[in-house]
């Protein structure tokens, strides 16, 4: 993820307490604090690196074990934006229809934009608005590995240099995981060459 945000044009660097899970990223006057998925049993430490953060703009990209406690570090307004695949989206926003979920799931925390993708679209809510932008068509096999990270980071750095344009972001974001898989794809080429 952070090769991603560091392609895009952010100066990253991990700067976790502990040096284990966290990074700031700076683009421009935008900074923001990212932090990975992690083991549940590091959960306690997230919740005190999230209590010393106060004030930082953060970013969680949960994995199963952070879903259980997403929604209150959510409406404990520690967490501004937080990327998902749809289908945890479902089982954290607890219902089927993706908007719906997403709905739920701001109901924590209003202030917050949350994403969540797969590979035909990406959806967002962010000031009670929901928006949805299909992926783009691709001439080439997007990978499963990477495609979050640089959906993500393209996503974010758009939204942090055009002030929080969500549809803006969506379709940068897409744009990226495209070319990741045009790239992709002419490594694989030239690797069987």
């Amino acid at each position: 993820v952070v090769e991603a945000f560091k392609w895009l044009g952010f100066s990253a660097t991990w700067v976790s307490p502990t040096g284990a899970f966290s990074g700031s990223l700076k683009l421009g006057d935008n900074q923001m604090v990212v932090i990975a998925p992690q083991p549940r049993e590091r959960n306690a430490e997230l919740h005190a690196f999230l209590a010393a953060s106060r004030g930082a703009s953060i970013a969680l990209a949960p994995d199963g074990a952070q879903l259980d406690i997403l929604p209150m570090l959510l409406r404990e307004r520690r967490v501004d934006f937080v990327p998902l695949s749809i289908d945890k989206l479902h089982a954290v926003g607890g219902d089927y229809d993706p908007e719906q979920a997403l709905r739920n799931l701001a109901q924590n925390n209003p202030n917050a934009v949350t994403v969540a993708t797969n590979e035909q679209t990406a959806i967002a809510i962010a000031g009670g608005w929901v928006l949805r932008e299909d992926a783009f068509k691709v001439n080439a096999l997007v990978p499963g590995e990477g495609k979050g990270a640089a959906f993500f980071a393209a996503f974010l750095a758009n939204y942090l240099e055009s002030d929080g344009h969500v549809r803006q972001a969506l379709l940068a974001g897409h744009a990226n995981v495209a070319s990741f898989a045009k790239f992709t794809a002419r490594i694989r080429i030239s690797l069987r060459t």
